[in-house]
């Protein structure tokens, strides 16, 4: 998709641009290597999609390191479809600018959706926190095990699982987002081991340390996801980076039954279980965890279902289950922002 080089000032109201054959809404955020815009494209006979549109900053367009990190997730992201993993269906280039598009989700991440549960005073409930989980791990195990066009094993690592890149749609699906620092095994030039990269409360020791990573390090992050969901508060604190990563590399995990007396011990096990230091000693899948999580579920009767989640994110935001996705900068966040 050549053409004019279309420029968007990062505070100036992008509505009306047009990029390739997308008319940009709303920009939604914009991140350390790229930013996200709302757009619409339009077909013959009155056809019309709203979508999810991710640019390459203008400033880092020239910097070849950036465009092939850029490029390696759109690449990456593309071969990905499955329920609960955001799907990028167009790439393109516009000018000097690669872009790539993604599905709209309607609905909040997991973030907004503890704050909101948070300010209502209340826990998430068990049954919902379980199920956002079981998804998760479903999707995570999909992009693992995913092969790529020669059947051969993509090696996929997520490496970035955290509240901000799990998304809740109103009827009540989970899907995991923003592959952008996501490591594939035939991946070299853009991550290196002894590169960090992540959101430090999230990670894994070895992933602390710079070290290899595999599909573990992804489980103890939905370990330290579930230790907040089910607890309401963060697992790991400190003044910095450094401080965070010290914690996870050092120190055991403290049971989530040291905050919530009466925490199910089952599911503690389970919590435990995936945040162990030693990658041996964890879940050895997504899959596995996603098992565990199910018969905990059937066997604590937790009745989890997506239309009672669904109903629970509709009692948390009222005001925004049926807005247009353009009418209200509120309504239109849909994707975080995190590369």
């Amino acid at each position: 998709m050549g053409g004019p080089d279309h420029r968007v000032d990062p505070k100036a109201d992008p509505k009306g641009v047009r990029i390739g054959k997308y008319e940009l809404l709303r920009r939604l955020a914009v991140g350390g290597m790229a930013e996200l815009f709302l757009a619409r494209t339009t077909g013959l006979e009155g056809f019309e999609k709203i979508v999810v549109l991710k640019r390459i900053l203008p400033h880092l367009a020239g910097n070849a390191e950036f465009v092939e990190m850029f490029l390696h997730e759109a690449r990456l992201a593309a071969t990905l479809e499955h329920p609960n993993v955001v799907h990028v269906s167009d790439f393109g280039k516009a000018g000097r600018d690669y872009f790539f598009v993604m599905a709209y989700v309607h609905g909040k991440d997991l973030l907004a959706i503890l704050r909101a549960a948070y300010a209502s005073g209340q826990r998430q409930p068990l049954a919902h926190a379980v199920t956002i989980a079981i998804g998760m791990a479903t999707g995570l195990h999909y992009a693992h095990e995913h092969v790529g066009f020669d059947g051969r094993p993509l090696g996929i690592v997520h490496r970035d699982i955290s509240p901000a890149n799990v998304l809740v749609t109103y009827d009540g699906h989970v899907k995991v987002v923003d592959f952008g620092i996501a490591k594939a095994a035939a991946q070299t030039s853009v991550t290196r081991v002894g590169v960090r990269k992540g959101k430090a409360a999230y990670m894994a020791p070895e992933q602390c340390r710079g070290r290899e990573v595999d599909r573990r390090c992804d489980v103890f992050a939905m370990g330290v996801v579930l230790w907040e969901m089910t607890t309401m508060s963060r697992l790991y604190e400190g003044q910095s980076d450094m401080a965070l990563m010290n914690q996870i590399v050092y120190q055991d995990a403290r049971p989530p039954s040291t905050v919530i007396a009466d925490y199910p011990p089952a599911l503690e096990a389970i919590v435990m279980q995936c945040l162990q230091r030693d990658p041996d000693r964890r879940f050895q899948s997504a899959q596995q965890l996603q098992l565990a999580l199910e018969r905990f579920a059937l066997d604590h009767h937790l009745g989890s279902s997506t239309g009672a989640l669904a109903q629970y994110l509709q009692s948390l935001f009222p005001a925004d289950v049926r807005a247009l996705p353009w009418a209200t900068e509120e309504s239109a966040m849909g994707h975080p922002m995190s590369s």
